[in-house]
C-alpha cells in the first residue's frame, strides 16, 4: 500500500528517507550500543510512521513478525539476503582455516 501523497512506493517529492533496520542484525549488537532503544523492532517501525520517512528496510523475518501491525502506516522495503531463493554460486576464492593449539608436553 502506498502512503497518501507519495510519488511512488518509496518517494515523496522525488526524495526518499529509508530507515534501515538491517545493519545491527548483520553486524551484531554493537551497532545498537549508541542507542539501545533502536534494537527494538517496534521502536523502528514507530520511527517509520513519521511523515518524513518513506520506507523501513528490514529482513524477511522481522517483516513477517512486525509489519502486519504497521502496514497501513509504513511502506515496507524487504531485504532478502542470507538464506534466500537467490541461486548460489561457487565462492570466488578458496577459504582455508588453521588452528593454533598447544601440543601436550611429552612424557618421559
Amino acid at each position: 500500500m502506498m502512503i497518501p501523497g507519495a510519488d511512488s512506493a518509496i518517494t515523496r517529492n522525488e526524495k526518499s528517507l529509508i530507515v534501515a533496520y538491517d545493519h545491527g542484525l548483520e553486524h551484531g549488537p554493537v551497532d545498537f550500543e549508541p542507542n539501545p532503544a533502536t534494537a527494538d523492532p517496534d521502536r523502528v517501525f514507530e520511527i517509520g510512521t513519521h511523515d518524513a520517512v518513506t520506507a523501513v528496510a528490514v529482513q524477511k523475518g522481522i517483516a513477517e513478525g512486525y509489519y502486519p501491525s504497521y502496514e497501513n502506516d509504513v511502506t515496507l522495503l524487504a531485504k532478502l539476503n542470507g538464506s534466500s531463493a537467490t541461486p548460489r554460486r561457487p565462492p570466488a576464492t578458496t577459504v582455508s582455516a588453521s588452528s593454533c593449539g598447544r601440543t601436550p608436553a611429552a612424557k618421559g
